[in-house]
């Protein structure tokens, strides 16, 4: 008598595999903002370490220079010379070697160096990219340095040719900015460095990190308004900035982002007058202001500003090195 053996099918049902495809949709789903929002707390967190990085920096400049760096929209020239530049001098100087002692935070890096009261023509304080000095010379004005109060490859400095190309010509091509940790350009370091290696070397920069210096002599965070800027009654002034915040974005942007960008009007005043009148909103501190005053965020201080992972000045993803309650 033959016997019948009755094989079971293993394989899954139409149903299961549907089944499955759903679940491991539906875990998709959740699992990838989850992890885009930890990467992006992660940038964040980076970008705060390294407002705490240039806070410690601040502090011992202020140590060795009896006060923080002034910011002023100008120098002593008349020349722009922004608050995120000065920043980057004080923190590491014009060349990332250290920022001078006889510094006047000057575009062009004189100072007065033989004490006579005079800036001189060829008083320079800082090495050129394209200078050669003998030893004698690096070790003579290597002496008159402070700092780097920060380590210059933990900041991402870069000159402002390097991050606008020839775009930004009265900030001076030289001076250096530091930039933030939302890296979004691609961009080719200077000449200086192509001459040395024989080709261009490229790097992932971001938006640069403004400094705005407090003025402790005043009791107002007034609207922005016009006029000699040694004559303001704020306690922080947008235009100590301004040069930076309406230069060209260094990368290109959609519609949508240009509309929402502080600086897309067409004229100068009028991109000074809305931009100044979004910073007052972004530092004033609502829980101590009154109808009366406004009072900003770190009044006795300084503020730092990052532009965010948008790296779009004035939209809400800006940071700044307060906590906004």
């Amino acid at each position: 008598m033959k016997r019948y053996v009755k094989y079971r099918n293993n394989g899954f049902t139409l149903v299961e595999i549907m089944t499955a495809v759903v679940i491991i949709a539906i875990l998709v789903g959740v699992l990838i903002p989850a992890l885009s929002g930890a990467r992006q707390l992660a940038r964040e967190i980076r970008q705060k370490s390294q407002f705490t990085a240039i806070g410690t920096g601040l502090e011992m400049f202020r140590n060795d220079f009896g006060q923080y760096p002034d910011s002023y929209p100008f120098d002593v020239n008349g020349d722009e010379y922004t608050g995120a530049q000065i920043l980057a001098e004080a923190m590491v100087g014009h060349d990332t070697l250290g920022v001078s002692k006889y510094t006047r935070f000057r575009l062009d890096g004189r100072g007065d160096v033989d004490g006579d009261g005079v800036v001189g023509s060829n008083e320079y304080l800082y090495f050129a990219p394209d200078e050669d000095p003998n030893q004698n010379e690096i070790a003579e004005r290597l002496a008159e340095r402070k700092g780097p109060y920060v380590e210059p490859d933990k900041l991402g400095i870069y000159t402002v040719e390097d991050l606008y190309g020839n775009t930004r010509r009265p900030l001076g091509d030289e001076t250096v900015l530091i930039t933030d940790t939302f890296m979004k350009k691609n961009i080719h370091i200077s000449e200086a460095v192509q001459d040395r290696t024989g080709e261009y070397k490229t790097a992932k920069a971001g938006m640069p990190v403004l400094y705005f210096r407090a003025d402790t002599t005043k009791i107002l965070q007034n609207q922005f308004q016009r006029g000699d800027f040694t004559q303001r009654e704020s306690i922080y002034c947008y235009e100590d900035n301004e040069s930076v915040l309406i230069a060209d974005i260094p990368w290109s942007i959609s519609q949508d982002e240009s509309d929402n960008y502080w600086s897309s009007a067409d004229t100068y005043d009028l991109a000074g007058t809305a931009a100044a009148t979004k910073f007052n909103t972004f530092i004033v501190n609502d829980k101590m202001s009154t109808s009366a005053r406004d009072v900003p965020y770190n009044p006795n201080s300084y503020i730092l500003m990052s532009a965010g992972p948008d790296g779009l000045f004035g939209t809400e993803d800006d940071m700044f090195n307060f906590d906004k309650e």
